[in-house]
């Protein structure tokens, strides 16, 4: 799948509130016991890569034994969009203003109609 992302003027907001958030995404949540908690970049430390952590096992432990990966912002939103993330599989998220990341359930995910459109037009 090829999509002009630096064509999308919503996905380059996106982008700049990740950048201004600090690598929160606010455009996706999910409400887990009352708070709301966001997909957050982070940054892998041997290969230095900056993306969404997604445990595509569901499962957690060591990266190789689990199937973690980081995807970048494209790369998620693209496999959004082909629906190759298993619903069983965890993405790495945070409250706003905490520190504290927790794995919580890809299938519980929810997005706003913002990158809702932008998954949709990359369906399209």
């Amino acid at each position: 799948m090829t999509y002009a992302f630096d064509d999308d003027i919503h996905y380059r907001a996106i982008v700049k509130e990740l950048e201004l958030l600090d690598g929160l995404m606010k455009d996706a949540w999910v409400d887990y016991l009352g708070e709301r908690w966001h997909p957050i970049l982070i940054r892998d430390r041997r290969s230095g890569k900056r993306g969404f952590e997604v445990n595509y096992s569901g499962k957690w432990g060591k990266n190789v034994e689990v199937g973690r990966q980081k995807l970048e912002i494209d790369e998620f939103m693209l496999a959004i969009a082909a629906n190759s993330i298993p619903q069983f599989a965890g993405i790495r998220c945070k409250r706003p203003d905490e520190m504290q990341r927790n794995a919580r359930r890809f299938s519980e995910l929810r997005m706003s109609s913002r990158l809702t459109g932008i998954v949709m037009r990359i369906r399209s």
